[in-house]
């Protein structure tokens, strides 16, 4: 089960005095509480599953299971890197069974296959409805995880209210044609924007003119 969560991360033995369970890494040998949160979290989620189609009795491989996995939260836990690869993982792990998932993760929504994803929203305190989603061949995999927060799951803005009131207060100081108040809500949005954000570019051409003027 190792490698299905990681091809690099074997199974090296047991220790048979205090249980200890170790495991080669490319890093050597190690005990398994040494590795990521994320794939232990992973790899107690596959154990729990392949223990209750134990429980039972049923007498088949994970791989032959075909019934039904109900998981609520699927992403809790997990960093986004493990997020993106939960679906793959369980899929993999259970190639016959239907896996029906709740998740409030961007990162598994573009990791899944088309068809798989279904939104469901609240559009009156007593009723939830189904999104309507873009059929793409590629899913949701082109999507930018905003484009995914706002269209697929709802959220009405990604961006902070700090933000959104100084791009306020940068297009207020452009329409009044105040060079100061452009130059310090520039200087204010340059210090919030990640550094190679391309909306730096776009906020300096529209403060072009006033950069070095004296419009007050």
């Amino acid at each position: 089960m190792f490698s299905i969560l990681d091809p690099k991360i074997k199974l090296h033995n047991v220790d048979h005095k205090s249980f200890d369970v170790l495991v080669e890494t490319v890093d050597g040998i190690i005990p398994f509480e040494w590795l990521s949160s994320g794939f232990r979290s992973t790899y107690a989620l596959l154990l729990g599953i392949i223990k209750e189609i134990e429980f039972r009795k049923l007498d088949i491989s994970a791989s032959s299971f075909a019934g039904v996995i109900l998981i609520d939260e699927i992403d809790l836990h997990l960093h986004p890197e493990w997020q993106r690869k939960i679906a793959r993982i369980l899929k993999d792990t259970f190639p016959l069974a239907q896996i029906i998932a709740t998740t409030h993760s961007p990162h598994v929504i573009q990791s899944a296959d088309v068809s798989e994803v279904i939104a469901l929203w609240r559009n009156e305190p007593d009723h939830v409805s189904v999104r309507e989603l873009p059929d793409s061949p590629y899913g949701f995999a082109g999507w930018t995880v905003e484009e995914v927060l706002t269209d697929v799951m709802g959220m009405q803005d990604v961006e902070t209210q700090i933000y959104i009131d100084a791009v306020q207060a940068f297009d207020d100081a452009v329409e009044a044609e105040n060079g100061r108040s452009v130059r310090e809500t520039l200087y204010r949005l340059h210090s919030m924007l990640h550094p190679t954000s391309y909306k730096r570019t776009l906020f300096d051409l529209r403060a072009a003119p006033f950069i070095g003027a004296n419009l007050d």
